[in-house]
């Protein structure tokens, strides 16, 4: 398929009549600040409403403008380009190679690309990916309402999220979006689920085609002194590992998702992260050592939850991509095999052995296991 660049829309004059009301001129605004829908798009689906906006774009929900297509999901991305070719947050090149992921990754789990189109006008434009919309909401939607997932429903999700990511990595993808909101259920009735977003995807051992801004704080180490630490701006920290608070591309393998896999799984179990703080700082720092508490500290909720579920969240939040298990493993390890949250006797013992060798704080610091090199 590929992007293409979009043509200005006829004039009205030129059309004969009055265009459409989600056609005419007033409504390329987005209400998104920096952001226009894209001639080309409006001039083929009628947008229906905005379903949300982020520090780049939005969302929106469209419709082919017969009145008689599907509903679709139309994902909009400011452009902007520095003359010197160097890249900055959205590029050209970045929003084809998210297109071209979702493309290539041809699964029931990820959303299906029906457009691409990129409109420029200098150095800046707006680029929109037109895919399968999640009709039934986003797993993160559908947190809130409930509050936390029991283990049943939470495996009926993760092993579909597992499947799609474990494709993806076999097929050379990083999807480098993963969270909450970009999981979402396919129809109204919540039994499928799909990936929505692979705007910070890459292909791994490519450099990838979009650079995050950088910011900068200082810590105090054990021997008091200051070290300069950076964490990158434009994304949710929350689902970010360990080794992207550092730049370089090097850094972008599987084995980010399998760590944002980790935090997802942690959230739908307690409703909350499990990498907080009082500030960003805190925060990075937390992520940088691993440090996560509330499986002893907050018995109430993790009391009820089985030591297999905690066992595969210990795993994906390893600290060492190294040690950091594969979506491979994490499909193999045996909560996936459970019913409900009973576990065979030799796998309970298995795992109690592994749980109590682990730090008392459950950290994901590294305990000297499964020291191979991540592998897809």
């Amino acid at each position: 398929m590929g992007c293409w660049n979009s043509k200005p829309p006829n004039r009205p004059s030129e059309l004969g009549e009055s265009p459409p009301a989600s056609r005419s001129p007033s409504m390329r605004q987005t209400g998104i600040e920096g952001v226009s829908f894209p001639g080309a798009l409006v001039e083929k689906y009628d947008i229906i409403s905005l379903s949300r906006a982020d520090g780049v774009g939005g969302e929106f929900k469209v419709r082919e403008n017969d009145g008689l297509g599907s509903f679709r999901a139309a994902t909009l991305m400011a452009i902007k380009e520095t003359g010197d070719g160097k890249k900055s947050s959205m590029t050209t090149a970045h929003v084809q190679s998210a297109a071209y992921a979702l493309e290539v990754l041809q699964h029931d789990n990820v959303a299906k690309l029906y457009d691409c189109i990129i409109e420029k006008k200098g150095n800046r434009g707006v680029g929109a990916h037109v895919t399968e919309l999640a009709a039934g909401g986003s797993v993160f939607e559908e947190l809130v309402r409930l509050g936390t997932f029991g283990e049943s429903d939470a495996r009926a999700v993760l092993v579909q999220v597992a499947q799609a990511l474990k494709y993806a990595h076999e097929q050379g993808v990083v999807c480098g979006s993963l969270n909450l909101e970009t999981i979402g259920y396919k129809t109204e009735a919540k039994d499928k689920v799909i990936l929505t977003s692979f705007r910070y995807s890459s292909m791994v051992g490519q450099p990838a085609d979009f650079k995050w801004t950088y910011g900068k704080y200082e810590n105090e180490d054990e021997t008091g002194a200051l070290q300069e630490r950076t964490y990158p701006c434009q994304v949710d920290l929350a689902y970010i590992s360990p080794e992207l608070l550092k730049p370089g591309d090097k850094r972008r393998t599987p084995a980010n998702d399998v760590w944002a896999f980790g935090v997802i799984m942690y959230t739908m179990f307690s409703g909350y992260n499990p990498f907080m703080g009082e500030g960003i700082p805190e925060v990075c720092e937390n992520i940088r050592l691993g440090n996560f508490t509330s499986f002893l500290y907050d018995t109430e909720t993790w009391d009820g939850i089985s030591k297999a579920a905690k066992d595969l969240i210990s795993v994906c939040l390893r600290v060492s991509t190294k040690k950091r298990y594969s979506m491979a493993r994490v499909l193999a390890h045996p909560w996936f095999g459970l019913e409900g949250s009973v576990l065979n006797s030799a796998s309970n013992l298995a795992l109690s052995l592994r749980t109590e060798t682990t730090s008392d704080s459950y950290s994901a610091q590294d305990d000297g296991s499964d020291g191979e090199e991540y592998m897809i």
